[in-house]
């Protein structure tokens, strides 16, 4: 199984977020995130609000929302997302910029 990850602000914050597929393993999304002047990156485990509406925008579902609940997309793999919001975005994991299409 790969990995995919995509970057993101939240409001001013200086901070880095990633939401990250399969991370450690696990096929769900989970949000991650480090500081401005850091280098590690932390689990801040399950999508809130803000990381949903990113993966919908990311993939081309913001215009659906209502068909798709936080719980459902979270489990949803790149793949199929890919395939229902007809976006086919590269992924922004370190040395593996895959299409979505390639990961399940």
């Amino acid at each position: 199984m790969t990995a995919y990850s995509l970057y993101y602000n939240v409001g001013e914050e200086q901070d880095y977020y990633a939401l990250d597929w399969n991370w450690q393993k696990e096929r769900k999304w989970t949000i991650s995130t480090k500081g401005y002047c850091s280098n590690k990156w932390e689990n801040l485990g399950e999508l809130d609000e803000i990381a949903y509406k990113t993966l919908l925008e990311h993939f081309g579902l913001e215009k659906r929302e209502n068909e798709f609940s936080i719980d459902k997309i979270a489990k949803m793999s790149p793949l199929e997302l890919a395939k229902i919001g007809g976006k086919n975005p590269l992924s922004y994991t370190i040395g593996d910029h895959r299409k979505a299409s390639e990961v399940r």
